[in-house]
């Protein structure tokens, strides 16, 4: 998690909300991500940011009940063999 409370528009950027798959839909992750806006706020950040893989579409549904929605596309290009997705 990084906060960046100075930007013009102050933001969190949200790098990695990991539940164990045995312990998923217990509401763990809302409440890792609800700590984490709760300090955003207290910061002062007015966005919210994440990135989450292609595929993996049931954190996409968890982070989209929790307010996210798409606004940019990430892209990537591998500079060396095994380094893509």
């Amino acid at each position: 998690i990084s906060f960046y409370p100075t930007a013009n528009v102050p933001y969190v950027m949200v790098e990695d909300v990991v539940v164990a798959r045995e312990q998923r839909k217990q509401g763990i992750g809302k409440v890792m991500l609800d700590w984490v806006m709760e300090q955003a706020q207290r910061l002062g950040c007015a966005r919210a940011f994440l990135e989450s893989g292609l595929r993996n579409h049931s954190a996409h549904e968890f982070f989209e009940r929790e307010g996210f929605r798409t606004c940019s596309v990430v892209m990537m290009r591998s500079l060396r063999d095994g380094a893509g997705p």
